[in-house]
């Protein structure tokens, strides 16, 4: 209502000017008065519409700024430790990882020795002679068995057999043991089977230089064989 009445003064105020004006002093100054009445009609809507509407003269205020922290950045940010997205190098395929079994460690050869075995050929007039390389701690024994070995008289078999010698006399002892299930003993070969078995074993025991043996002679469980 201020405002209003405010306004109808200013008005009445400017009519009366305007019409002292025209009176006094001519069209020229009336004009002058008119403008100064426009100004000061408008100056007061002014300041009318300023007090009837405070907001509107109040500065709109800055949005608040929400500050960010130096120290935090969204997942996919590039960072020293988690590079981007874009910057990831690509991931190898992992490779299994085959154990490989260590390799036994290679062991060195005994020492051997040369051996001439003996055997009967297939009339049973001659021997035949096969060179083979034997552990040297125990050439002997070996060369027994190998003998005996290829012997093989048929339906006779023999459960053991060892030999001894004695270095005085140069002699060799084969003691053997007929096996228990063995269907033929040592009475029952033929002269070319004792041949094959004794002449071979008689003859490589003595024609092998290293062993120093002069003669050979056979027992069965100890007991002396008579061929």
């Amino acid at each position: 209502m201020q405002s209003r009445l405010e306004k109808l003064e200013i008005l009445s105020h400017g009519s009366w000017l305007l019409k002292k004006s025209r009176k006094t002093l001519g069209a020229s100054a009336t004009k002058l008065v008119f403008g100064s009445i426009a100004l000061s009609f408008m100056a007061g809507l002014i300041s009318c519409s300023s007090a009837s509407n405070p907001s509107n003269s109040s500065q709109t205020s800055p949005s608040p700024t929400v500050a960010t922290s130096p120290f935090f950045r969204s997942p996919d940010s590039p960072t020293p430790n988690n590079p981007g997205k874009g910057d990831q190098p690509p991931v190898k395929p992992t490779e299994p990882t085959i154990t490989k079994s260590p390799k036994p460690p290679i062991r060195a050869d005994k020492a051997t020795i040369a051996i001439n075995i003996y055997q009967v050929d297939n009339q049973c007039n001659d021997f035949i002679v096969e060179r083979v390389n034997l552990p040297q701690n125990n050439s002997l024994e070996m060369a027994v068995a190998k003998v005996i070995e290829k012997s093989s008289i048929n339906e006779f078999n023999l459960a053991s057999s060892k030999v001894t010698t004695d270095p005085q006399t140069g002699m060799a002892t084969v003691d053997f043991q007929v096996a228990a299930n063995s269907k033929r003993r040592f009475i029952s070969l033929s002269s070319c089977e004792q041949l094959n078995l004794f002449g071979s074993l008689r003859k490589t025991l003595i024609d092998n230089p290293d062993w120093q043996i002069k003669d050979v002679r056979f027992t069965e469980a100890g007991k002396e064989l008579i061929l």
